[in-house]
């Protein structure tokens, strides 16, 4: 797996949530911060953000299915 980074969000639940759509369209995703497991909390995540990983082979189908209207809403 080659990942990239496909969307930042400001928070973990937001990440989660639109990571549930990828999953529900057969695409794993993980999840990287700059917060260290959330010990460190909202100020590292100005930095860098929480962003949804995908493996290189699904990121056009991820991107596309995540700028869909709603999709992260």
């Amino acid at each position: 797996m080659a990942p990239v980074a496909v969307m930042s969000f400001p928070s973990r639940p937001e990440a989660e949530l639109a990571g549930t759509l990828l999953r529900s369209e057969g695409i794993e995703f993980f999840i990287a911060a700059d917060d260290a497991g959330g010990a460190w909390g909202r100020p590292m995540l100005f930095r860098m953000g929480v962003r949804l990983m995908v493996d290189a082979d699904d990121a056009a189908r991820a991107a596309e299915l995540l700028a869909e209207p709603g999709a992260s809403a």
